[in-house]
């Protein structure tokens, strides 16, 4: 037999045995005592209370009675000392009541006779505008005339006095009046000094004395002539003059040439023999293909943007793998390669432009993974604008390490 088949068919066994023999194994329950419960109302409840308590229950307690006899004298209370009581205040005069006031008899209203007439309404008083500029005739003058303003003087005095007319020392000194004699002292010239009295007002002048020279009314403003565009007739073109015909001049007798001197052969130098040579080296060594030294035309279209070319080189830059422990780490390189219209690299054309750093095993190194970063890099074609294919058809990327370590 299995032992799977055993233990399940223990297991039935004995799930069935405790389902049939399991009471048997349980304490028998307690017995649980119940006391019967009746629900009475508040009368039957105020009925049971009167019949339990007992008839003629004493509801009066009797006071014990005090012995006459008392063992122990009670203590002598001591002196009590005579306050002799502040005189009381007099009353106050009780205030009369206040008369009752007469009634008065409330006045029957006259009844008011109706009319089918309406009542006549007074006439409407203009109330006042504020802030409302008013229009004056053309002849009114634009400022009314002001008040007099006061003068204003640095002193006050009884009776005012008028500045000097011309610039004199102000005399400060009280002088006592004198009468005059009949044969006044003279004095000599030099040492009387002209002097003044020094300018005086009666009032002072404050700033709301002063007129306000801001005009009161404005004047109307002018109406603008109202002028329409009147079509100006367009001038008749001026007849042009008939154009006179000129007269020919008369037919001159044919002149015969007179004869020319035969030109001397000009001598050439040597030098001209030098540029000549030059020139048929040059074309022949740009028919051989090796014409490096001639100038490359300049390509057509706008060029590229620095977004266009900063997407280039980031898209070369993430396949670029540098090895800080190797010799190229430290090599600065230029490759050149020509892409295709779908921006894919044509064939063989990566090539080392240049280097910088390092021998030639390094360079080499360098090379190879710029390379390889160029090639693994373009998948379906690098993402450039057709337009622009002149500008980057020919590449030539630099490579320097220094500056990817600075990333």
């Amino acid at each position: 037999m299995q032992a799977g088949t055993v233990i399940s068919g223990a297991g039935h066994i004995g799930l069935i045995g405790w389902l049939l023999f399991g009471n048997l194994l349980s304490p028998p329950p307690t017995e649980v005592d119940v006391q019967p419960v009746s629900i009475i109302s508040e009368a039957e409840f105020a009925q049971l209370q009167a019949s339990v308590q007992a008839p003629g229950a004493a509801t009066d307690v009797a006071v014990p009675e005090t012995p006459d006899d008392v063992s122990d004298p009670a203590p002598n209370p001591p002196a009590e000392t005579e306050v002799t009581p502040p005189p009381a205040a007099e009353p106050a005069p009780e205030a009369p009541a206040a008369e009752e006031a007469p009634q008065v008899p409330v006045p029957t209203p006259p009844v008011a006779d109706v009319t089918d007439t309406p009542p006549e309404q007074p006439e409407a008083v203009p109330t006042p505008q504020e802030d409302v500029a008013t229009l004056v005739p053309e002849d009114a003058p634009l400022r009314p005339e002001a008040p007099p303003t006061p003068r204003q003087a640095p002193r006050i005095a009884p009776e005012p006095v008028a500045p000097p007319e011309r610039d004199l020392p102000i005399d400060v000194e009280n002088r006592p009046e004198v009468a005059p004699s009949e044969a006044p002292a003279e004095v000599p010239l030099d040492q009387q000094k002209p002097s003044a009295q020094q300018e005086s007002t009666t009032e002072i002048v404050t700033e709301a004395d002063k007129p306000n020279r801001a005009p009161t009314t404005s004047k109307r403003p002018q109406l603008r002539p109202q002028q329409l565009a009147v079509a100006q007739p367009e001038p008749e073109p001026e007849p042009k003059p008939e154009p006179k015909a000129e007269p020919k001049p008369a037919a001159k007798p044919a002149e015969k040439p007179a004869d020319k001197p035969a030109p001397k052969p000009a001598e050439k130098p040597a030098e001209d023999k030098a540029a000549i040579d030059k020139a048929l080296q040059e074309a022949l060594s740009g028919a051989s293909g090796t014409g490096s030294d001639a100038p490359k035309q300049a390509p057509a279209g706008p060029p590229l943007t620095a977004g266009e070319k900063e997407s280039l080189r980031l898209a070369v830059q993430s396949c670029w793998v540098v090895d800080p422990g190797s010799p190229a780490a430290h090599v600065t390189i230029t490759i050149a390669f020509s892409l295709d219209r779908s921006g894919k690299v044509l064939g063989n054309t990566l090539k080392l432009v240049g280097s910088d750093g390092g021998d030639a095993g390094a360079a080499q190194s360098a090379f190879d993974a710029a390379r390889r970063a160029v090639l693994r890099c373009q998948k379906e074609g690098y993402t450039l604008p057709v337009d622009k294919f002149d500008q980057w058809s020919d590449i030539e990327m630099t490579f320097n390490p220094e500056k990817m370590r600075n990333l």
